[in-house]
């Protein structure tokens, strides 16, 4: 994986989806769906950049994807939830009780988990694409692709986004490696 990879990732597609979405709540319906082609083409190229320049494999991607989207549902239900998700960025250990906190209300509620065990392995942990599991990369895809779901959905969703990642805090982000 090239070096920065991660603060790339963080820096750039992140932190400008959350900009487009937050910026786009207040327009018009017209202006909203221009800004929602916008959110979806930066997912487009956050692919191509995974598939291109990580050399993800499109499996990954697409359980990426899945979970995103999954989460985009829930964030959807739950505007604590979105909250959650976004504040847990850069802690694993509460990435990952968070994870599970959710799936079981999710299973409680009679909902299938919000992924399974292959696909926790595959977004998160056991993959060729990468020398060592990078779990910061990871959940900046999924917040990303989560984001960009919502917004397509509910583009008003965002009008009063306190909770969106400052600049600051892409900016300074840091990759954070699974330790063997």
């Amino acid at each position: 994986m090239p070096d920065e990879a991660s603060k790339f990732v963080s820096r750039y597609f992140l932190a400008t989806t959350q900009t487009l979405v937050k910026r786009a709540a207040n327009l018009d319906v017209q202006e909203q769906q221009n800004s929602i082609s916008k959110v979806k083409a930066l997912w487009n190229l956050t692919e191509l950049f995974m598939e291109e320049v990580l050399e993800v494999r499109s499996e990954r991607i697409q359980d990426i994807k899945e979970l995103g989207d999954r989460l985009a549902e829930i964030a959807r239900a739950n505007r604590r939830r979105y909250s959650d998700f976004l504040q847990v960025r850069g802690d694993w250990f509460k990435i990952r009780q968070l994870l599970l906190r959710v799936s079981r209300r999710e299973v409680a509620d009679e909902h299938k988990p919000i992924l399974s065990l292959d696909q926790y392995l595959s977004v998160f942990q056991i993959n060729e694409d990468l020398e060592k599991p990078d779990w910061g990369l990871a959940w900046d895809l999924v917040l990303i692709r989560m984001i960009e779901r919502v917004y397509e959905l509910d583009p008003k969703f965002f009008k009063d986004d306190s909770d969106a990642i400052s600049d600051d805090e892409a900016d300074t982000s840091e990759s954070t490696t699974i330790n063997d």
